[in-house]
C-alpha cells in the first residue's frame, strides 16, 4: 500500500516537472518566433528601401507570404503591413494618402499566404506571387484613382509597364519561397514546436 502511495507520488511529480519543462520551452519557441518575425519585418523593410531605386521591384510581397506560409494569415499581415508602414518613413514618397491603402494591399497578400498548403513546390509558389501582385496593383491603382479622381481603367493601362516589372521580380521572387520556407521551418524545429503543444494540450 505504502509502495503504490509513492509511486503514485512520484509520477505526478514526474508529470508535473514535464509540464513545466514543456512550458518552459515552448516560452523559448514564442521568443524564437518573435525574433524570426521581426527579423522578416526588418528585412523586408530594409530590403524595399535598399531597392526603392529600381521601379516596382520590391521584397514585401514574397517576405509577407513567406511569413503567412510559416506563423498563419495574421502574423502574415502584420508582417507586410508593418514593413511597407516602417519603409514609408525612409523611402522617396514617404507616408502620405496612399499609405493606408499599401498597408492594406500588404497586409492582404501576407494573409493570403496562410493559405499555402503544407508543401510548398514552385507552381504554388509562382501563383501565389501572380495572385499577390495583380491584388496589390488593384488595391494601389484603386487608391490613386480615389485620391487623385481619375478613371481606374486609365491609371491601368498607363501602368502596365511598371505592372509587368512588378509582376517580373515578384513571380523571379518567389521561385525561392520553397527553399526558405523549408530552411526557416526546420532550423526553428517546427515540428518540436508543435509537439510540444499537442503535449501541453493532453
Amino acid at each position: 500500500m505504502m509502495q503504490k502511495n509513492i509511486t503514485k507520488t512520484e509520477q505526478s511529480s514526474l508529470q508535473n516537472l514535464s509540464l513545466k519543462a514543456l512550458q518552459a520551452q515552448m516560452k523559448i519557441f514564442k521568443y524564437q518566433e518573435f525574433a524570426i518575425l521581426s527579423g522578416l519585418m526588418i528585412g523586408a523593410s530594409s530590403l524595399r528601401v535598399a531597392m526603392q531605386g529600381l521601379p516596382n521591384i520590391e521584397p514585401i510581397t514574397v517576405i509577407a507570404l513567406l511569413t503567412g506560409a510559416l506563423f498563419g494569415r495574421w502574423k502574415g499581415a502584420i508582417v507586410g503591413a508593418s514593413a511597407v508602414w516602417t519603409s514609408n518613413f525612409f523611402v522617396f514618397g514617404g507616408q502620405g494618402p496612399w499609405s493606408i491603402f499599401q498597408v492594406v494591399a500588404f497586409a492582404g497578400i501576407g494573409f493570403m499566404g496562410g493559405f499555402f498548403p503544407k508543401k510548398i513546390n514552385l507552381l504554388w509558389s509562382v501563383t501565389f506571387a501572380v495572385i499577390a501582385t495583380v491584388w496589390f496593383d488593384i488595391v494601389m491603382n484603386g487608391s490613386w484613382a480615389i485620391i487623385l479622381g481619375m478613371n481606374p481603367l486609365i491609371l491601368f493601362a498607363t501602368g502596365a509597364m511598371f505592372f509587368l516589372m512588378h509582376i517580373t521580380s515578384n513571380v523571379t521572387f518567389s521561385l525561392g519561397l520553397p527553399y526558405l520556407r523549408r530552411k526557416i521551418y526546420e532550423t526553428a524545429k517546427f515540428e518540436d514546436r508543435k509537439l510540444c503543444r499537442d503535449l501541453i494540450a493532453h
